[in-house]
C-alpha cells in the first residue's frame, strides 16, 4: 500500500512539474488515471514493458503505464502491436499469430448496450473519428455504424490496432458498449477502494431530456451519491455525495451505455 501511494504521489508530482513546459499541438492528450489531469504529449517508445516514454514539450519523460487512463493504455498497446502486411486486392484478413494478439487484417467489432437515444447520438458516434486527439493511419478507412434500434455500434477498421483506437475515440465521444471481440475491446475498469465526496464527469453528452434522466438515474444509484448535476446539452457534470467510489460511478454510466472519464 505504501509503495502504491508513493507511486501515485510521484506521478502526480511529475505531471505538475512538466505542465509549464507542455506544448499544445503534440500527438495526443494523456490522462493521469488517479486525478484525471490531462497533458499534451507525443508517444515516443516503450522504455520497458511497464513504462512508456512520452515527449512533453522538448523533454522526453518515462511514465508508468498503470498510472495512465484505460484509453491511454489501449493506445500504447496499439502502438506496439505488429504493423499489418501490405494488402492487395486479393489480401485476406490475417489470423492472430497467438492467442490475445490483435488481428493484423480487416477487423469488425460490434459494441452492444450502447446509449443511442436519438439521431444526434448516432451522428456524434459517426463523427468520433474526427477527434484530432485520436490518431489513425487513415481515418477515412474507419467505418462507424450506429444502430439506434439495436443499441449497437459496429466498427470496421483495416486492422485490430486501428479498431482499438476507434474504440478509444468512441469512449471520448461518450459511448460505451460490450465488445463481441475477445481482443479488441474497451478494457474493464479496475475496482479500487478510493472514495470521494465530489467528482467531475467529462465527455458524456446529455443530448436530450431522456438522456439527462438516464444519466441521473445511473449515477444516483451508486451508494453515497446524492446528486448528479446533469443539464440538457451538457458534455459533463458534477457529482456530489458522501464517501462514494468514483469507479463505481463510471461503471454505472458504462452499464447505461455511456463512456467518458472523470477527475
Amino acid at each position: 500500500m505504501k509503495n502504491s501511494i508513493a507511486s501515485i504521489i510521484a506521478v502526480t508530482a511529475f505531471f505538475i512539474a512538466i505542465t509549464a513546459s507542455t506544448v499544445v499541438g503534440e500527438v495526443r492528450t494523456w490522462t493521469q488515471a488517479a486525478s484525471g489531469k490531462k497533458l499534451e504529449g507525443e508517444f515516443i517508445k516503450m522504455k520497458d514493458e511497464k513504462t512508456v516514454i512520452i515527449k512533453f514539450g522538448t523533454a522526453e519523460k518515462p511514465v508508468p503505464i498503470v498510472m495512465l487512463s484505460e484509453e491511454d493504455q489501449a493506445f500504447i498497446k496499439a502502438q506496439n502491436d505488429p504493423a499489418p502486411a501490405p494488402a492487395g486486392d486479393t489480401a485476406k484478413p490475417a489470423t492472430p499469430a497467438k492467442k490475445g494478439a490483435l488481428p493484423t487484417g480487416e477487423t469488425t467489432v460490434i459494441l452492444s448496450g450502447v446509449h443511442l437515444c436519438c439521431r444526434d447520438c448516432e451522428e456524434l458516434a459517426e463523427k468520433s473519428v474526427d477527434n484530432d486527439k485520436i490518431i489513425f493511419a487513415d481515418k477515412t478507412a474507419i467505418k462507424i455504424e450506429p444502430n439506434r434500434k439495436d443499441k449497437t455500434i459496429t466498427v470496421t477498421a483495416p486492422t485490430g490496432k486501428e479498431a482499438n483506437i476507434a474504440l478509444a475515440g468512441l469512449m471520448q465521444a461518450g459511448f460505451y458498449g460490450k465488445s463481441n471481440h475477445d481482443v479488441v475491446m474497451i478494457k474493464d475498469l479496475k475496482p479500487d477502494d478510493f472514495t470521494s465526496d465530489i467528482m467531475s464527469i467529462r465527455d458524456v453528452k446529455a443530448c436530450c431530456g431522456k438522456s439527462v434522466k438516464e444519466i441521473k438515474k445511473a449515477v444516483e444509484s451508486v451508494d453515497g451519491v446524492k446528486d448528479a448535476e446533469v443539464k440538457d446539452g451538457s458534455n459533463g457534470f458534477k457529482v456530489t455525495g458522501e464517501g462514494f467510489k468514483p469507479t463505481s460511478v463510471i461503471q454505472a454510466l458504462r452499464d447505461a451505455g455511456y463512456g467518458g472519464s472523470y477527475r
